[in-house]
């Protein structure tokens, strides 16, 4: 993973970059818990904070999408290693 300040660039980054440097992941439950497992083993973190809202995405989808995260992805990412946490899905009032 690449910190943004090491692009050396002061513009906004597209989509393609920005998931190309590592700093987002936008793909399916599978990949998103392959990539957060290679994630968590390279770096031996023990917490991972996500971004489930963006934009205009509306209040359902965004439910949708937190309750896939957590059932899909997490569990994905739990059961190989384990991450403290997992099974709370924790959200913004």
């Amino acid at each position: 993973m690449r910190l943004r300040k090491e692009l050396g660039r002061a513009e906004r980054l597209t989509i393609d970059e920005l998931m190309a440097s590592g700093t987002v992941v936008v793909a399916a439950p599978a990949p998103c818990a392959t990539i957060s497992r290679a994630w968590r083993d390279e770096t031996a973190a023990g917490k991972l904070v996500v971004m489930l809202q963006f934009g205009v995405l509306s209040d359902e989808l965004t439910k949708r999408n937190m309750e896939m995260f957590a059932a899909e992805v997490m569990a994905g990412v739990a059961g190989v290693g384990g991450i403290k946490g997992v099974g709370k899905l924790i959200a913004p009032c």
